[in-house]
């Protein structure tokens, strides 16, 4: 549930554009939260590809919110 409602949160962003910088900052905080219970429980071989592709949709986003999940990314699954 969590990711995916960072998964939305980045289709809104894709077909409305660019939003307040506290809606990136809540994407950031939602994956960063996710990926903290993925790697806590052990997960992350079921959730490693749906992280990937979270992260690749953001390239085109502002406020370097690809940069910013990619950091998360690294942080929980490498």
């Amino acid at each position: 549930m969590m990711l995916y409602r960072v998964e939305m949160m980045i289709k809104f962003t894709l077909a409305y554009g660019d939003m307040e910088i506290s809606f990136y900052n809540s994407i950031a905080s939602g994956m960063d939260q996710a990926c903290k219970l993925i790697a806590k429980e052990k997960l992350e071989n079921y959730f490693k590809e749906y992280c990937i592709n979270l992260r690749n949709n953001t390239y085109e986003l502002g406020y370097g919110m690809f940069d910013e999940l990619n950091g998360i990314f690294v942080k929980y699954f490498n």
